[in-house]
């Protein structure tokens, strides 16, 4: 029987596997991006937009429909580019210039709308994108405890966007929860880059 201890240490082991590791920011990155725009999305859309919290339903639907023509462009990218995981750091890449056009477009219905519909298209792509470049990239023995960190990652994305989103949001505004955002984005960005990069 397999002791705890031995399996903190496989854990741990694979979450810092070099050819994962962008992975494991990766969705930690994306969750915590997507949890802190929904955190000022619907403030936005009342205090700043006039859109009552009754008709958001409307304007999320309409978003989610149009960014599915980015999403489908991107997912048939990958079938035809010879290195995926450059169309993964452009989608990451689209995703940080859309949370800082929303961040100075906020005022703007129409043009944060389309912005918004604009980071779905990415977010829609890089949820699909992630788990299976995952399991593709994760040895075969691993592939198990490579998923259990990377769910791992996903969760404490989910829970420290929302503090952190939070805490920004006091000092400088929903605005600011935006370039959170866009810095996350960019700091991904980053890890895939150098991962990318190295021979």
């Amino acid at each position: 029987m397999i002791s705890e201890r031995a399996v903190r240490t496989s854990l741990w082991r694979v979450a810092c596997l070099p050819q994962l590791r962008g992975h494991f920011v990766g969705v930690f990155a994306l969750h915590f991006i997507l949890s802190g725009t929904f955190l000022s999305v619907p403030q936005i859309l009342v205090n700043v937009l006039g859109i009552p919290k009754v008709q958001h339903w409307q304007v999320y639907l309409g978003v989610f429909l149009v960014s599915l023509v980015g999403t489908v462009a991107l997912i048939r990218g990958v079938e035809r580019v010879a290195h995926p995981s450059r169309l993964t750091l452009a989608a990451i890449l689209i995703a940080a210039f859309a949370q800082a056009l929303m961040a100075l477009l906020s005022a703007h219905l129409w043009l944060m709308l389309l912005v918004f519909a604009v980071y779905f298209a990415a977010f829609n792509f890089l949820e699909a994108r992630l788990p299976a470049a995952l399991s593709k990239g994760a040895p075969n023995a691993d592939r198990g405890a490579a998923l259990g960190v990377f769910g791992t990652c996903q969760s404490l994305g989910s829970a420290c966007g929302p503090v952190a989103g939070g805490m920004v949001a006091a000092r400088f505004g929903y605005g600011g929860v935006f370039w959170l955002g866009a810095l996350m984005a960019l700091i991904w960005a980053l890890v895939v880059a150098l991962a990318v990069t190295e021979p």
